[in-house]
């Protein structure tokens, strides 16, 4: 970690301090951020130089086994090591308490440096500190925002993160990547029971939406709203385009809930005038409304469905109630098909070993600081079918 924020102060400091920042430092102005939000979240710059942070690390006299863990170098075949990050405007990736452990990358095509054949974001790899799949940028900062509004706002990048926080809404995170995590939404589940999804508005934005919204739903028990960014915009170009008060409206008031979000998503690339099309989408958003808990949501949305089409209210209904007594019986027969089969028990004496196992993983169902422990610090039971009720209990809870 202290070799973590060594790097994060050093890039930070060459970002806005030196004339190697400084088409760096142009760029983040020129995505509107300003010196103050740029020094809050410690965004820096890596150099094209490659060996820049070796040579620090080796005034520092940084090991050659921490540097290899650490993932901020790579070790060539002549066991030398050259900088990870390069030519990248540098946003640290900080764990729940604010320590950071990984980097995300974004590169800096420049006159002398076009980076032809390199990734547009390059983050850190899996680490002894960092695990992607638990990491929510902007996590750390938002926490208590989010207790205190009782609500998340989950974006698609650290741009619009930023963006947001610049225009003073401070309860926006993302994730690495726009697929949520179960241990991400664990995450946010211990904080708050409201999140609203706020992805870019182009086709690949909306599709993410619908995805998440698959995800969390089948994963979650949050209350769910999304918003549509108008213009395909991302919330980032919007804020620049149309400024801090319209962001605001639109994130506050632009809101849909899953089903009005996917009654429009479904219309994508299909032709209502065409019969097929159109029992197509039927068909489809049916299947979504049974899905809706509420009774009064149902109605509200049959009626619309009813005025939309011409269709009757009761033709509606019917078919509701068609496709959920085929949910029912499907999930009743998934039941059935794990169901265990019964086997005659045989006593065994347990071992020493066993016993403190039993226990421990007795304490992990009745408290749950002690299994998040185990968990964040990938705590591994010396039997194998201990380690995996573990595992199961983690993403039952």
């Amino acid at each position: 970690i202290a070799l973590h924020e060594r790097t994060r102060d050093l890039y930070h400091h060459l970002l806005m301090n030196t004339k190697v920042g400084e088409e760096a430092l142009a760029y983040l102005h020129g995505r509107g951020l300003s010196d103050e939000l740029i020094s809050e979240f410690k965004l820096g710059f890596a150099p094209s130089q490659r060996d820049f942070l070796v040579q620090i690390a080796q005034q520092d006299k940084v090991t050659a086994e921490l540097m290899e863990r650490s993932g901020l170098f790579i070790r060539r075949e002549d066991g030398s090591f050259s900088d990870r990050f390069y030519q990248r405007v540098m946003f640290p990736l900080n764990d729940f308490r604010g320590k950071t452990i990984g980097f995300s990358g974004r590169l800096l095509k420049t006159k002398d440096f076009p980076g032809k054949d390199q990734p547009k974001y390059l983050n850190s790899p899996e680490t002894e500190l960092f695990n992607k799949r638990q990491v929510l940028f902007n996590f750390d900062k938002a926490r208590n925002e989010i207790r205190k509004q009782g609500e998340a706002i989950l974006f698609e990048g650290f741009m619009d993160v930023l963006a947001a926080w610049q225009a003073d809404i401070k309860i926006g995170i993302a994730s690495m990547g726009t697929s949520l995590t179960e241990q991400q939404i664990a995450a946010i589940e211990r904080i708050t029971g409201q999140i609203v999804i706020a992805y870019d508005g182009d086709d690949p934005g909306q599709a993410a939406t619908d995805r998440a919204l698959m995800v969390l739903a089948e994963h979650s028990r949050l209350n769910l709203t999304t918003v549509t960014v108008p213009e395909k915009l991302d919330p980032d170009e919007y804020l620049r385009k149309y400024g801090v008060a319209e962001l605001q409206n639109l994130l506050q008031h632009g809101r849909q809930t899953p089903f009005t979000f996917k009654m429009s998503y479904r219309k994508k690339g299909l032709n209502l005038e065409n019969e097929a099309d159109r029992l197509n989408y039927l068909e489809a958003v049916m299947q979504d409304l049974a899905k809706v808990q509420s009774p009064v949501e149902q109605d509200l949305y049959l009626g619309q469905l009813s005025n939309e089409f011409h269709l009757t209210r009761e033709s509606l209904k019917q078919q509701l109630q068609m496709i959920r007594q085929t949910l029912r019986t499907t999930r009743r027969q998934q039941q059935r098909s794990i169901e265990p089969i019964p086997v005659q028990s045989v006593k065994k004496s347990l071992t020493k070993e066993e016993k403190a196992e039993r226990m421990l993983l007795y304490r992990s169902m009745n408290e749950a600081s002690i299994r998040e422990q185990l968990v964040q610090t990938e705590f591994q039971f010396i039997h194998d079918q201990y380690q995996e009720l573990l595992l199961y209990l983690d993403s039952y809870m």
